[in-house]
């Protein structure tokens, strides 16, 4: 089953992966790439998926908001307060200044 799915993407990618003997089996430069590559990848996918496992629902953290005094009085500070009620960890610094950042 293994080969069939070895000949199947060397097929897909239009170049040889191994170079098989009776005695051993050896990467090609292509192979030796995606094995590279797909190393890369593998270890990224573990690391999230063990980052989202350890997710659980919680929001945490600083939040950094600056706007206009204005909006932020309107609009802003109301939001942020219900934000904070439902998450505790949630820090927020809110800067309102007439200054762009």
């Amino acid at each position: 089953a293994i080969v069939r799915q070895i000949d199947a993407l060397e097929e897909d990618l239009g170049v040889a992966l191994l170079i098989r003997s009776t005695r051993a089996l050896t990467l090609t430069d292509a192979g030796q790439r995606l094995h590279e590559r797909a190393l890369r990848h593998l270890d990224e996918l573990a690391d999230t998926h063990a980052e989202v496992a350890a997710f659980d629902g919680s929001v945490s953290g600083t939040l950094r908001i600056a706007c206009f005094p204005t909006f932020g009085k309107r609009y802003v500070l109301p939001v942020v307060a219900a934000l904070q009620a439902e998450h505790p960890d949630l820090h927020v610094e809110l800067d309102l200044t007439e200054r762009l950042a």
